[in-house]
């Protein structure tokens, strides 16, 4: 229990103000961590939903050259022509829902609720996208009445090998201004949080102001401020001048997993291992040797002449966690990898070094979802990650960077030997079948691009893209699976 002492009297309405405006400043802090969450999860689906738009542009395209003009009515052109219609649907569908919000199917063939995006420049690309896609419809309308033709084939490849490119350099936009806007919106909620922190802990050291006025009539209501310090949804902590604690809550406890007893007079260095400024991100150690992601707000007090550091640290491991983690595989997605592409460029410009970057990219896996289904695609997706974690190095860092594309960084030393050698591990990865449920074992390939930082570029978004067409170029040479890029 917390003890004050006071030699004045307190104004009873003044403190049940304080205490009233405290709750009410909690209830924003929780509802305000509802509202990060949903805005995060909302962010992730429609930038998964652009990532996707990429790969159907490329579906079309694709679907549309494989059918050999003369045998227009094979079933297997009938059926690429079918696949060609299905795709271009889907992506019309999921442009509209973008731009007048709306159903739309996701990746895991449910159908979710897209809300419009009301940037302008989205927009503007959404605007351009839907008249480039209408521009395919009444050929699409005409196959789906009348059949394919020789003639409506040849319009089709026209049409296709004049929009292809610009309808992916569209979608790689779109995803990029999704991408920015989800960050900006989130650090946005995050300082509206902050000082709404600022202003419950302002409240909160108002209270224990008041209570310290007078101790003969504010025994009844320390009792009162010790539930709320004790049933806050973060921990408190109060440090000496000498940074020892003096003073902490259960939560406290609960989140470093010592006693009140143990917590007592140990050390802030013992409790938290990196710290940034105030409301920064930091790193925290519990009891059982766990680093936990937390958010670590500080304010000063002077109480008897000697100042005391009041310290709130909220658990955001699983905010971090799931900006960072892709749902379906397991593996971190485009956003850890953004975060780790900058801390390793700024790592060879402190200390030098290299490191390179492999685009990887899974053959025959939309003819895997078209023939089998949506499920055995994310079965082939979670196999092939699991086998990309458990097969390389313990250094190297994999990335799931959309659809069946995968990012490897990988450290370099003088020389290129682990280029070569992450090359065998990939080929030694895709030896082994596939194995799915209810359908017989297959077995795919994959073609992988590679670029070195700070070699081939020191721009790690150019970085990426050198890997990606290295990728195409492996794609297209069947004889190599690897392809290191070359100016």
């Amino acid at each position: 229990m917390m003890s004050y002492f006071s030699n004045s009297k307190v104004t009873p309405w003044l403190l049940t103000l304080s205490i009233i405006l405290f709750l009410m400043l909690d209830l924003c802090l929780l509802g305000l961590n509802f509202r990060v969450t949903k805005e995060v999860s909302e962010d992730a689906l429609v930038i998964n939903l652009a990532g996707r738009q990429r790969m159907l542009t490329q579906r079309m395209s694709k679907a549309i050259f494989q059918i050999d003009k003369d045998q227009i009515n094979s079933p297997e052109s009938q059926l690429l022509i079918e696949q060609f219609d299905r795709t271009y649907r889907l992506f019309s569908k999921t442009i509209d829902a973008f731009y007048y919000g709306g159903l739309i199917t996701d990746a895991e063939s449910n159908m979710v609720t897209v809300n419009r995006i009301n940037l302008p420049e989205a927009r503007s690309i959404l605007f351009q996208a839907r008249q480039l896609s209408e521009i395919i419809a009444p050929l699409n309308q005409i196959v789906a009445e009348h059949g394919l033709t020789s003639r409506t084939l040849n319009d089709l490849r026209k049409i296709m090998a004049n929009v292809n490119d610009k309808l992916l350099d569209m979608m790689n936009q779109l995803t990029v201004i999704i991408e920015k806007n989800s960050k900006e919106k989130t650090q946005s909620l995050r300082t509206i949080q902050l000082v709404t922190f600022c202003f419950a802990l302002l409240n909160f050291a108002a209270i224990i102001s008041l209570f310290r006025q007078t101790h003969k009539q504010s025994k009844d209501l320390v009792s009162i401020l010790d539930e709320l310090f004790q049933s806050t949804n973060a921990a408190l902590i109060v440090f000496s001048p000498d940074q020892r604690v003096i003073m902490s809550n259960k939560y406290a406890s609960h989140l470093f997993g010592y006693s009140h007893r143990q917590l007592h007079y140990m050390k802030r260095s013992s409790l938290l291992l990196t710290e940034g400024s105030s409301g920064k991100e930091s790193i925290s150690l519990t009891q059982d040797g766990r680093e936990l992601d937390v958010e670590v707000h500080e304010r000063t007090v002077t109480h008897k002449g000697k100042q005391l550091h009041v310290v709130t640290i909220m658990d955001v491991s699983s905010h971090v966690e799931r900006e960072r983690q892709d749902p379906l595989t397991g593996m971190q997605n485009r956003h850890a990898l953004a975060q780790a592409l900058e801390s390793k460029s700024e790592q060879v410009r402190a200390l030098g070094g290299r490191f390179a970057c492999f685009f990887v990219d899974l053959d025959g896996f939309k003819e895997v979802n078209d023939k089998y289904g949506h499920d055995a695609g994310d079965c082939v997706l979670k196999c092939f990650a699991s086998r990309l974690k458990n097969n390389l190095r313990d250094n190297d860092r994999v990335y799931r960077f959309g659809g069946d594309e995968f990012i490897v960084l990988v450290d370099l030393s003088a020389n290129d030997i682990p280029i070569e050698m992450i090359s065998q591990k990939l080929h030694a990865i895709m030896q082994k079948p596939i194995n799915l449920h209810n359908h017989d074992p297959i077995l795919l390939s994959l073609s992988a691009g590679v670029a070195v930082y700070p070699d081939d570029t020191s721009d790690t978004d150019q970085l990426i893209n050198l890997a990606d067409q290295s990728m195409y170029r492996a794609k297209h040479d069947h004889s190599v699976e690897v392809v290191r890029y070359h100016a």
